[in-house]
């Protein structure tokens, strides 16, 4: 029978599906017998599109929410506590495992969730989708001071959508973000397992991914929704639950076959920030963008080791 830190170690390689800014996969995991740490590995940090490391921290946070899922879905009970050692800042959630139970009736379902989960990278399909079917897996209450905002007002949809292709041509303009992206959006990166493997001629640009165009059919039927994750605060605690919250939500999305594209470097940038402010709910911290649909093309980016990933029980960062 496996001991319970080999299963433990088992159920990270659902937590690395996990998304990230151009697929920086920038955590690290630390299992000893009944606690798993999920570090921040600021190695991986993108400074000109995240200086203050939010979405680096905020991926840390969708990491961990996917482990607490796959964990719950095993049968583990466990508690979970964000920035639990003031020693240790890199230190971003501990899973302290109190018992080991039955398997939940549906757990291959959300395992296999996790598993195909993807980001759009390559536009969305024309498939209608409905938004009750939407708004039914999201959560019904704030979960500790967070929660997404789906914005189903065309007009503010179109709003935000030319925000973020305001702030691309606002980013195209700043040579180290153009070289910045080249390093993560590469081909050699099959050899590293991170980033996205391709070159950039043959990704979508981000005015086809967020273009306007693609939020109905020629029919006037839905075919994308953006939402926003908002959180009552800005600081490192409301960015690692904003991503706890998303990891929920981009799941249960998957188990209907939706996809999302994600974002979040525009509201980096003031101005347009700005523009967004007002759709978002008042007195409220806008955190992620994220754009449902059918992905029309969603190939798997690749992944690094667990070896490269885990840190020996003790060690610190």
């Amino acid at each position: 029978m496996d001991s319970i830190p080999s299963k433990l170690r088992h159920l990270l390689n659902y937590a690395v599906l996990a998304p990230s800014t151009h697929n920086t996969q920038p955590w690290l995991f630390r299992v000893s017998d009944k606690t798993i740490d999920v570090l921040a590995d600021r190695s991986r940090a993108l400074a000109v599109i995240d200086p203050d490391d939010k979405s680096l921290v905020m991926s840390c946070g969708v990491a961990s929410g996917v482990l607490a899922m796959a964990l719950e879905a095993v049968g583990f009970q466990f508690q979970v506590a964000h920035l639990p050692d003031s020693s240790e800042p890199d230190l971003i959630s501990r899973f302290n495992i109190t018992s080991e139970g039955e398997r939940k009736d549906d757990w291959k379902e959300t395992l296999n969730a996790i598993r195909l989960r993807r980001s759009v990278r390559a536009g969305y399909k024309n498939k209608v989708f409905q938004e009750s079917e939407l708004e039914s897996i999201l959560p019904k209450n704030l979960k500790a001071g967070c929660q997404i905002k789906l914005i189903n007002s065309s007009e503010n949809e179109v709003s935000v959508l030319n925000a973020i292709l305001e702030a691309e041509n606002f980013r195209q303009a700043d040579k180290h973000y153009v070289r910045e992206n080249a390093s993560w959006i590469n081909p050699i990166r099959r050899r590293s397992k991170d980033g996205i493997p391709t070159s950039q001629e043959k990704m979508p640009t981000l005015g086809q991914l967020w273009s306007p165009d693609a939020i109905f059919n020629q029919k006037g039927e839905r075919l994308t929704l953006v939402g926003v994750f908002e959180s009552q605060g800005n600081r490192t605690i409301q960015w690692i639950r904003s991503g706890f919250l998303m990891a929920d939500v981009l799941v249960q999305a998957s188990r209907m076959g939706m996809s999302a594209a994600i974002i979040n470097h525009p509201l980096h940038i003031p101005s347009i920030y700005n523009s967004i402010e007002r759709v978002i709910s008042e007195g409220w911290t806008a955190q992620i963008i994220v754009r449902f649909g059918f992905a029309e093309h969603a190939p798997v980016t690749p992944r690094r080791s667990l070896l490269d990933v885990m840190l020996h029980p003790g060690f610190n960062t």
